[in-house]
């Protein structure tokens, strides 16, 4: 009787979400004109609550433009940054990185991979 309480207890238990609060920095690259891919700095904070992804997003900690349409559902993260050329980023969470595709209005679509800042 007491195994059939405890397994009740577990599976009862929520399963907990992953978190991507915090400062995220990393790269992003795009194709030019030459075959090749430009690399741009890319810096994020973000706030989530529940499946929400809310924060701002731009090149540097002293750069940021708010994100709009977050969400996180399982390991897939998506949101826009609706500044000039909008970007959409679909990324993968894996524990504290997150990668995936960038998608600029109009332009090919590029890569983005960013890291979890400890500490800060």
């Amino acid at each position: 009787m007491k195994r059939i309480f405890a397994l009740i207890a577990v599976m009862a238990l929520p399963v907990i979400a992953a978190d991507v609060t915090g400062r995220w920095s990393g790269t992003m690259q795009f194709p030019n004109g030459d075959g090749e891919n430009s690399s741009y700095p890319v810096h994020f904070v973000l706030t989530q609550k529940g499946n929400v992804v809310e924060g701002t997003g731009g090149p540097q900690a002293t750069e940021q433009f708010p994100i709009t349409n977050g969400k996180i559902d399982g390991v897939r993260v998506t949101f826009e940054i609706p500044r000039g050329k909008p970007l959409t980023f679909l990324l993968t969470l894996a524990g504290d990185k997150m990668s995936g595709d960038v998608k600029k209005k109009d332009s090919p679509s590029g890569s983005v991979a960013v890291q979890r800042e400890r500490g800060k």
